[in-house]
């Protein structure tokens, strides 16, 4: 459990005892090993972790937390330059920015605090150097991905596109009516031939059959002839 201070337009409501949430980061974590003092920017936020020492400040006038702490802002000027150092804290020209939820805590490093810090930092190198590591996984997918993704457009890129499959389509079906339309003529073509050759075959069908019948007549009539001449001898 920490102290927190609950705040309204700069000034000081009421110090609540409250269970630190998930956000809170490594110095809300270390807050109760702090014995030195803190100072609060002028745009004091909803909610700020308190430590013995922490102070709101409204104006120039000090609303301490705990009576009779003496502030020395030079050495809480340079504490707070060691927590932007460290990346703990934002410090811009109006103050120190730690807004509430986002970044839950403004603290100032004691002496103690300091040891804190150089006492974790190989442990939040290591950290960073695991997210580093998890970013260049990430990059490496990432870049698998694009590879594939290349892969696929040269593929598209190779396929016809739906107008050359288009125009295919419409060049064999008038490639077929065309070789249809030959077909039939041709098919034309022959039936008027063969019509044309059973016509002719009729016509000598038929002077055949005249031929035949004149020949048998005339054969009749020489037998006969014959036949009479044998008589009269």
């Amino acid at each position: 459990m920490v102290p927190f201070l609950t705040s309204s337009r700069s000034r000081i409501i009421e110090v609540n005892e409250i269970e630190l949430d998930t956000e809170a980061q490594v110095v809300t974590r270390a807050l109760a090993q702090y014995q030195d003092a803190g100072e609060v920017p002028d745009r004091v936020r909803d909610v700020l972790p308190v430590h013995e020492g922490l102070v709101a400040r409204e104006g120039e006038e000090l609303l301490s937390v705990n009576e009779g702490v003496e502030i020395d802002r030079e050495s809480v000027r340079r504490r707070f330059e060691t927590l932007a150092d460290a990346g703990l804290v934002n410090i811009d020209r109006d103050g120190i920015e730690s807004p509430y939820p986002a970044n839950p805590w403004v603290a100032c490093l004691s002496d103690a605090g300091e040891e804190w810090v150089q006492e974790n930092w190989d442990r939040l190198g290591a950290d960073k150097g695991s997210i580093g590591s998890r970013v260049a996984d990430n990059s490496a997918r990432i870049t698998k991905v694009e590879s594939r993704m290349d892969g696929v457009s040269d593929s598209m890129a190779s396929m016809p596109d739906a107008d050359a499959i288009t125009g295919r389509v419409d060049d064999l079906e008038n490639e077929t009516d065309a070789t249809l339309e030959t077909f039939e003529d041709k098919i034309r073509e022959n039936t008027d031939a063969i019509e044309s050759v059973e016509d002719r075959v009729d016509d000598l069908e038929t002077k055949m059959d005249a031929m035949m019948a004149a020949l048998e007549s005339t054969n009749l009539d020489v037998e006969a002839f014959i036949d009479a001449e044998g008589g009269s001898e």
